[in-house]
Protein backbone atom coordinates (compact mmCIF):
# COMPACT_ATOMS: atom_id res chain seq x y z
CA UNK A 1 0.00 0.00 0.00
CA UNK A 2 2.87 2.13 0.70
CA UNK A 3 4.89 1.76 -2.86
CA UNK A 4 1.35 1.74 -4.45
CA UNK A 5 0.80 5.65 -2.61
CA UNK A 6 4.18 6.48 -3.47
CA UNK A 7 3.99 5.80 -7.59
CA UNK A 8 0.44 7.15 -7.75
CA UNK A 9 1.80 10.32 -6.02
CA UNK A 10 5.15 10.69 -8.40
CA UNK A 11 2.99 10.47 -11.77
CA UNK A 12 0.79 12.76 -10.33
CA UNK A 13 3.56 15.47 -9.75
CA UNK A 14 4.80 14.59 -13.50
CA UNK A 15 1.67 15.45 -15.12
CA UNK A 16 1.54 18.68 -13.24
CA UNK A 17 4.67 19.46 -14.14
CA UNK A 18 4.06 18.17 -18.14
CA UNK A 19 1.02 20.48 -17.99
CA UNK A 20 2.99 23.33 -16.85
CA UNK A 21 5.44 23.14 -19.21
CA UNK A 22 2.93 22.65 -21.85
CA UNK A 23 1.24 25.92 -20.67
CA UNK A 24 4.55 27.93 -21.01
CA UNK A 25 5.15 26.64 -24.37
CA UNK A 26 2.28 27.46 -25.87
CA UNK A 27 2.38 30.71 -24.57
CA UNK A 28 5.76 31.14 -25.74
CA UNK A 29 4.26 30.14 -29.06
CA UNK A 30 1.69 32.36 -29.20
CA UNK A 31 3.67 35.75 -28.24
CA UNK A 32 6.00 34.68 -31.15
CA UNK A 33 2.95 33.92 -33.75
CA UNK A 34 1.21 36.93 -32.55
CA UNK A 35 4.59 39.54 -33.21
CA UNK A 36 5.22 38.07 -36.49
CA UNK A 37 1.83 38.81 -37.92
CA UNK A 38 1.89 42.56 -36.29
CA UNK A 39 5.51 42.85 -38.38
CA UNK A 40 3.64 41.33 -41.48
CA UNK A 41 0.89 44.21 -41.33
CA UNK A 42 3.80 46.98 -40.31
CA UNK A 43 5.31 45.56 -43.40
CA UNK A 44 2.58 44.97 -46.14
CA UNK A 45 2.33 48.48 -48.07
CA UNK A 46 -1.18 49.40 -49.73
CA UNK A 47 -1.63 48.88 -53.10
CA UNK A 48 -1.79 51.63 -55.52
CA UNK A 49 -3.32 51.49 -58.50
CA UNK A 50 -3.49 54.33 -61.45
CA UNK A 51 -6.86 54.84 -63.07
CA UNK A 52 -6.74 54.41 -66.66
CA UNK A 53 -8.85 52.71 -69.44
CA UNK A 54 -7.21 49.82 -69.57
CA UNK A 55 -8.73 48.60 -66.25
CA UNK A 56 -12.26 49.64 -65.27
CA UNK A 57 -12.36 46.85 -62.37
CA UNK A 58 -10.89 46.08 -58.95
CA UNK A 59 -11.17 43.30 -56.42
CA UNK A 60 -10.83 45.14 -52.91
CA UNK A 61 -10.85 42.60 -49.93
CA UNK A 62 -11.85 42.91 -46.64
CA UNK A 63 -10.63 45.72 -44.83
CA UNK A 64 -8.63 46.97 -47.39
CA UNK A 65 -8.12 50.14 -49.03
CA UNK A 66 -6.63 51.01 -52.64
CA UNK A 67 -5.50 54.50 -53.85
CA UNK A 68 -6.03 55.57 -57.53
CA UNK A 69 -4.44 57.73 -58.80
CA UNK A 70 -6.04 60.50 -61.83
CA UNK A 71 -3.87 62.09 -64.23
CA UNK A 72 -4.78 65.08 -66.73
CA UNK A 73 -3.39 66.21 -69.87
CA UNK A 74 -4.71 68.39 -72.81
CA UNK A 75 -3.98 69.65 -76.11
CA UNK A 76 -6.12 72.47 -76.19
CA UNK A 77 -6.68 75.66 -73.76
CA UNK A 78 -9.27 74.90 -71.88
CA UNK A 79 -12.20 77.27 -71.05
CA UNK A 80 -11.95 79.51 -67.98
CA UNK A 81 -13.84 77.28 -66.22
CA UNK A 82 -11.78 73.63 -67.10
CA UNK A 83 -12.90 70.76 -68.04
CA UNK A 84 -15.51 69.25 -66.10
CA UNK A 85 -16.43 65.56 -65.92
CA UNK A 86 -17.73 62.81 -63.72
CA UNK A 87 -16.20 59.86 -62.63
CA UNK A 88 -18.93 56.67 -61.13
CA UNK A 89 -18.39 54.05 -59.58
CA UNK A 90 -20.41 51.00 -58.56
CA UNK A 91 -19.94 47.40 -56.27
CA UNK A 92 -20.95 44.68 -58.67
CA UNK A 93 -24.35 43.51 -57.46
CA UNK A 94 -25.63 46.34 -56.05
CA UNK A 95 -27.35 49.29 -58.12
CA UNK A 96 -26.28 52.10 -56.43
CA UNK A 97 -23.47 54.21 -57.89
CA UNK A 98 -20.49 56.92 -56.30
CA UNK A 99 -20.05 59.81 -58.49
CA UNK A 100 -16.96 61.75 -57.97
CA UNK A 101 -17.17 65.28 -60.14
CA UNK A 102 -13.77 66.13 -61.48
CA UNK A 103 -12.15 69.23 -63.55
CA UNK A 104 -9.19 69.98 -65.13
CA UNK A 105 -7.84 73.55 -65.90
CA UNK A 106 -5.29 74.03 -68.96
CA UNK A 107 -3.79 77.35 -69.21
CA UNK A 108 -0.94 79.02 -70.86
CA UNK A 109 0.45 82.05 -68.98
CA UNK A 110 -0.74 84.85 -70.38
CA UNK A 111 -1.68 89.11 -70.00
CA UNK A 112 -4.48 90.55 -70.94
CA UNK A 113 -4.64 92.11 -74.64
CA UNK A 114 -7.77 93.92 -74.16
CA UNK A 115 -7.29 97.38 -75.07
CA UNK A 116 -9.13 98.67 -72.41
CA UNK A 117 -7.31 97.66 -70.13
CA UNK A 118 -3.96 98.23 -72.04
CA UNK A 119 -4.58 101.67 -73.03
CA UNK A 120 -5.42 104.51 -70.91
CA UNK A 121 -7.29 106.75 -73.62
CA UNK A 122 -9.29 105.00 -76.76
CA UNK A 123 -12.02 106.28 -79.82
CA UNK A 124 -14.02 104.35 -81.17
CA UNK A 125 -13.00 105.33 -84.68
CA UNK A 126 -10.88 108.31 -86.38
CA UNK A 127 -12.10 110.52 -89.34
CA UNK A 128 -10.04 109.54 -92.59
CA UNK A 129 -9.20 113.71 -92.89
CA UNK A 130 -8.45 114.25 -89.08
CA UNK A 131 -5.56 112.97 -86.54
CA UNK A 132 -5.71 111.74 -83.44
CA UNK A 133 -3.55 112.40 -80.53
CA UNK A 134 -2.20 109.45 -77.40
CA UNK A 135 -5.45 107.22 -78.33
CA UNK A 136 -6.20 103.92 -79.17
CA UNK A 137 -8.55 103.57 -82.00
CA UNK A 138 -10.80 100.79 -81.74
CA UNK A 139 -11.99 100.27 -85.22
CA UNK A 140 -8.38 100.25 -86.62
CA UNK A 141 -7.06 98.36 -83.31
CA UNK A 142 -3.92 100.62 -83.33
CA UNK A 143 -2.55 103.08 -80.69
CA UNK A 144 -1.90 106.53 -82.60
CA UNK A 145 0.59 108.89 -81.11
CA UNK A 146 -0.79 111.28 -83.84
CA UNK A 147 1.86 114.39 -84.95
CA UNK A 148 4.82 114.80 -83.75
CA UNK A 149 7.73 116.96 -84.01
CA UNK A 150 10.39 114.61 -86.36
CA UNK A 151 13.49 114.19 -84.33
CA UNK A 152 16.70 114.49 -85.49
CA UNK A 153 18.25 112.19 -82.88
CA UNK A 154 16.03 110.13 -80.84
CA UNK A 155 16.79 111.25 -76.79
CA UNK A 156 19.27 108.43 -75.66
CA UNK A 157 18.06 106.45 -72.31
CA UNK A 158 14.45 107.11 -70.36
CA UNK A 159 14.95 110.69 -68.87
CA UNK A 160 11.64 112.26 -67.45
CA UNK A 161 12.83 115.92 -69.28
CA UNK A 162 11.28 113.90 -72.24
CA UNK A 163 8.42 115.93 -74.34
CA UNK A 164 4.89 114.74 -72.52
CA UNK A 165 3.26 114.46 -75.48
CA UNK A 166 5.94 111.43 -77.26
CA UNK A 167 5.36 109.21 -74.33
CA UNK A 168 2.85 106.78 -73.14
CA UNK A 169 1.65 104.40 -70.43
CA UNK A 170 0.97 101.18 -70.86
CA UNK A 171 -0.69 98.68 -67.87
CA UNK A 172 0.76 95.13 -68.46
CA UNK A 173 -1.26 92.73 -66.62
CA UNK A 174 -1.04 89.62 -65.65
CA UNK A 175 -4.77 87.53 -66.29
CA UNK A 176 -3.28 83.54 -66.30
CA UNK A 177 -2.79 81.51 -63.06
CA UNK A 178 1.09 81.31 -63.74
CA UNK A 179 3.98 83.71 -63.47
CA UNK A 180 4.44 85.11 -66.92
CA UNK A 181 7.59 86.27 -68.20
CA UNK A 182 7.75 88.64 -70.89
CA UNK A 183 9.90 89.93 -73.07
CA UNK A 184 9.09 92.69 -75.41
CA UNK A 185 10.18 93.68 -78.90
CA UNK A 186 9.63 95.94 -82.54
CA UNK A 187 8.19 94.09 -85.11
CA UNK A 188 10.57 96.19 -87.16
CA UNK A 189 13.86 96.56 -85.71
CA UNK A 190 16.10 98.63 -85.08
CA UNK A 191 13.67 101.13 -85.00
CA UNK A 192 14.39 105.10 -84.28
CA UNK A 193 11.56 106.15 -83.58
CA UNK A 194 10.06 104.22 -80.92
CA UNK A 195 11.87 103.27 -77.80
CA UNK A 196 10.47 101.04 -74.75
CA UNK A 197 11.41 101.97 -71.23
CA UNK A 198 12.14 98.46 -70.60
CA UNK A 199 12.46 95.03 -73.00
CA UNK A 200 11.86 92.45 -69.65
CA UNK A 201 9.40 92.03 -67.31
CA UNK A 202 8.18 89.18 -64.72
CA UNK A 203 4.45 89.30 -63.13
CA UNK A 204 2.99 87.52 -60.91
CA UNK A 205 -0.84 86.25 -60.98
CA UNK A 206 -2.94 89.61 -60.84
CA UNK A 207 -0.02 91.96 -60.99
CA UNK A 208 -0.09 94.53 -63.15
CA UNK A 209 2.77 96.71 -64.19
CA UNK A 210 3.40 100.13 -66.25
CA UNK A 211 5.40 99.78 -69.61
CA UNK A 212 6.62 103.14 -70.87
CA UNK A 213 6.59 103.97 -74.86
CA UNK A 214 8.22 106.67 -76.09
CA UNK A 215 7.84 107.80 -80.09
CA UNK A 216 10.44 109.80 -81.72
CA UNK A 217 9.57 110.03 -85.64
CA UNK A 218 12.91 110.38 -88.07
CA UNK A 219 10.77 111.32 -91.03
CA UNK A 220 7.96 113.07 -92.13
CA UNK A 221 4.75 111.01 -92.60
CA UNK A 222 3.15 107.83 -91.08
CA UNK A 223 5.21 105.41 -89.24
CA UNK A 224 3.60 101.97 -88.49
CA UNK A 225 5.01 99.55 -86.32
CA UNK A 226 4.28 96.73 -83.39
CA UNK A 227 4.95 96.11 -80.09
CA UNK A 228 5.33 92.06 -79.62
CA UNK A 229 5.06 90.71 -75.91
CA UNK A 230 6.19 86.78 -76.02
CA UNK A 231 5.73 85.12 -72.94
CA UNK A 232 7.69 82.12 -71.55
CA UNK A 233 5.76 79.01 -72.18
CA UNK A 234 3.60 80.43 -74.34
CA UNK A 235 3.85 80.11 -77.76
CA UNK A 236 1.73 82.87 -78.91
CA UNK A 237 2.93 86.12 -79.03
CA UNK A 238 0.86 89.64 -77.66
CA UNK A 239 0.85 92.51 -80.22
CA UNK A 240 0.03 96.06 -80.14
CA UNK A 241 -0.03 98.03 -83.04
CA UNK A 242 1.04 101.54 -82.91
CA UNK A 243 2.11 104.57 -85.36
CA UNK A 244 2.81 108.30 -85.19
CA UNK A 245 3.25 110.62 -88.07
CA UNK A 246 6.57 112.77 -88.40
CA UNK A 247 5.83 116.37 -88.80
CA UNK A 248 7.80 119.89 -88.74
CA UNK A 249 7.02 123.52 -88.21
CA UNK A 250 5.45 124.72 -91.44
CA UNK A 251 3.27 127.70 -92.64
CA UNK A 252 1.84 129.57 -95.98
CA UNK A 253 1.31 133.29 -96.28
CA UNK A 254 -1.42 134.37 -98.78
CA UNK A 255 -0.80 130.57 -100.52
CA UNK A 256 2.89 130.85 -100.89
CA UNK A 257 5.78 130.37 -98.94
CA UNK A 258 8.08 132.38 -101.24
CA UNK A 259 8.80 136.43 -100.42
CA UNK A 260 6.28 138.32 -99.98
CA UNK A 261 5.93 142.24 -101.13
CA UNK A 262 3.52 144.43 -99.23
CA UNK A 263 3.54 147.41 -101.59
CA UNK A 264 2.34 150.72 -100.10
CA UNK A 265 3.13 152.68 -103.37
CA UNK A 266 2.74 156.47 -102.96
CA UNK A 267 0.88 157.83 -99.67
CA UNK A 268 -0.13 161.39 -98.89
CA UNK A 269 0.84 162.52 -95.41
CA UNK A 270 -0.71 161.41 -92.67
CA UNK A 271 -3.06 159.09 -94.74
CA UNK A 272 -3.33 155.53 -93.39
CA UNK A 273 -3.10 152.51 -95.45
CA UNK A 274 -3.42 148.87 -93.99
CA UNK A 275 -2.67 145.76 -96.42
CA UNK A 276 -3.72 142.59 -94.92
CA UNK A 277 -1.62 139.26 -95.09
CA UNK A 278 -3.11 135.84 -93.90
CA UNK A 279 -0.44 133.55 -92.45
CA UNK A 280 -1.99 129.90 -92.39
CA UNK A 281 -0.66 126.53 -90.40
CA UNK A 282 0.16 123.96 -93.07
CA UNK A 283 1.74 121.20 -91.02
CA UNK A 284 0.39 118.53 -88.45
CA UNK A 285 1.54 120.12 -85.21
CA UNK A 286 1.10 123.38 -83.78
CA UNK A 287 3.72 126.28 -84.65
CA UNK A 288 4.82 129.20 -83.40
CA UNK A 289 5.57 132.50 -85.46
CA UNK A 290 7.07 135.68 -84.91
CA UNK A 291 8.14 138.85 -86.85
CA UNK A 292 11.55 139.58 -86.40
CA UNK A 293 13.20 142.61 -87.13
CA UNK A 294 10.45 145.41 -86.14
CA UNK A 295 12.89 147.07 -84.08
CA UNK A 296 14.41 148.34 -87.03
CA UNK A 297 11.34 149.10 -89.23
CA UNK A 298 10.45 152.65 -89.36
CA UNK A 299 8.12 153.99 -87.17
CA UNK A 300 5.45 154.92 -90.12
CA UNK A 301 4.51 151.14 -90.00
CA UNK A 302 2.04 149.70 -87.44
CA UNK A 303 2.18 145.52 -87.77
CA UNK A 304 -0.65 143.52 -85.73
CA UNK A 305 -0.47 141.10 -84.54
CA UNK A 306 3.47 140.09 -84.56
CA UNK A 307 3.47 137.14 -82.89
CA UNK A 308 1.54 134.03 -82.05
CA UNK A 309 0.86 129.81 -81.95
CA UNK A 310 -1.01 128.39 -84.55
CA UNK A 311 -2.98 125.35 -84.50
CA UNK A 312 -2.80 122.80 -87.26
CA UNK A 313 -5.14 124.60 -90.51
CA UNK A 314 -5.29 127.51 -88.33
CA UNK A 315 -4.98 131.09 -89.87
CA UNK A 316 -3.98 134.46 -88.61
CA UNK A 317 -4.59 137.84 -90.74
CA UNK A 318 -1.69 140.66 -90.21
CA UNK A 319 -2.44 144.06 -90.75
CA UNK A 320 0.33 146.22 -91.90
CA UNK A 321 -0.68 149.91 -91.68
CA UNK A 322 1.10 152.57 -92.90
CA UNK A 323 0.74 156.59 -92.66
CA UNK A 324 3.61 158.93 -93.51
CA UNK A 325 5.02 161.78 -91.11
CA UNK A 326 7.42 163.38 -93.95
CA UNK A 327 7.68 162.84 -97.51
CA UNK A 328 10.00 160.32 -97.89
CA UNK A 329 10.67 157.00 -98.72
CA UNK A 330 10.06 153.85 -96.55
CA UNK A 331 11.70 150.81 -97.50
CA UNK A 332 12.24 147.90 -94.69
CA UNK A 333 12.47 144.14 -94.79
CA UNK A 334 11.29 141.77 -91.81
CA UNK A 335 11.59 138.25 -91.31
CA UNK A 336 8.96 135.65 -90.43
CA UNK A 337 10.02 132.82 -88.04
CA UNK A 338 8.25 129.42 -87.47
CA UNK A 339 9.34 126.61 -85.11
CA UNK A 340 8.07 124.31 -82.67
CA UNK A 341 6.04 125.47 -80.01
CA UNK A 342 8.65 124.43 -77.19
CA UNK A 343 11.30 126.00 -79.80
CA UNK A 344 13.14 122.33 -79.28
CA UNK A 345 14.81 122.40 -82.37
CA UNK A 346 14.80 126.19 -83.02
CA UNK A 347 13.68 128.37 -86.28
CA UNK A 348 12.62 125.45 -88.76
CA UNK A 349 11.21 128.09 -91.38
CA UNK A 350 11.94 131.42 -92.78
CA UNK A 351 9.90 133.73 -95.18
CA UNK A 352 10.80 137.16 -95.94
CA UNK A 353 8.91 140.15 -96.21
CA UNK A 354 9.25 143.42 -98.08
CA UNK A 355 7.85 146.02 -96.55
CA UNK A 356 8.06 149.34 -99.83
CA UNK A 357 6.38 152.86 -99.35
CA UNK A 358 7.14 156.42 -100.12
CA UNK A 359 5.46 159.50 -98.42
CA UNK A 360 4.64 162.67 -100.56
CA UNK A 361 2.99 166.77 -99.51
CA UNK A 362 0.93 168.92 -101.84
CA UNK A 363 2.88 171.75 -102.11
CA UNK A 364 0.51 175.15 -103.54
CA UNK A 365 3.11 177.94 -104.84
CA UNK A 366 1.04 181.76 -105.34
CA UNK A 367 2.26 184.49 -107.14
CA UNK A 368 0.75 188.24 -107.08
CA UNK A 369 0.24 189.46 -110.28
CA UNK A 370 -2.33 191.66 -111.45
CA UNK A 371 -2.29 192.20 -115.76
CA UNK A 372 -3.71 195.99 -115.94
Amino acid sequence: EKKEKKRTKAEDNSDSDESDSSAEDDTKKKGKKGKKDEDAAEEKPEPVLVLSEDQTRWIVGPGQALDLVMRFMSDKISPPKGFPDTVMFAVVGMQHEYPIEVKGICQYPEISNDPRNVFPRRVKTRPEDKFVHKQFVVSGRVFEFGPLLVQAKRPEGATPNLPIDNQETLRISNTGMYEAALSFCFRDEPTNSFQLQTRQMVLQPEETMDLTLWAFPERLGLIENAIIATIKDNPEPVRFDISCYGSKPEVEVDGTQKEKVIDFDRLLLRTPMTIESVVKNVAAISVAWKLAGLDKAPAEYTITPSEGVLEPKQEVTIYFTFQATKAAIFNTRLELQVSDVGNTKGISQTIPFALNAEGFDVYVETTKFVDL
